[in-house]
């Protein structure tokens, strides 16, 4: 039926374009899928980010409130007194910022961070 006219070749061509579409769309839906999944996964990530630093900022005015009030009942409290250390722009850390310092470099430590004081004080 298919001899001699070529009829065959064009047969099997639509066949072979038939297959490479039918796999090109199930690797669009696979690829469709993984997007959908990195998509959810960034999502819940950027919701756990947001509580992370919602609990920073409130610990940091908590922090911020007691250090005031130390100032108000014992102004000269070792906690407050200038450490000898200094930030990046000159201003003197104190005796709690310390606390600060040796928490963040432990912990980010922990995390495979190494050197976290180059990160610390931006």
């Amino acid at each position: 039926m298919f001899e001699g006219n070529g009829s065959h070749i064009l047969l099997g061509g639509m066949i072979r374009n038939h297959h490479t579409a039918v796999h090109n769309g199930d690797v669009a839906d696979e690829w469709k899928a993984v997007a959908k999944k990195a998509q959810a996964e960034i999502a819940r990530l950027n919701e756990a980010h947001a509580i992370s630093e919602s609990g920073k900022v409130g610990a940091m005015a908590q922090v911020k409130a007691l250090r005031e009030a130390l100032k108000q009942v014992a102004p000269t409290h070792t906690l407050l007194a200038d450490s000898g250390q200094r930030f990046p722009d000159g201003r003197p850390k104190s005796r709690i910022r310390l606390i600060f310092d040796q928490a963040f470099d432990a912990f980010a430590v922990q995390c495979g961070i190494k050197n976290p004081a180059s990160i610390r004080d931006k």
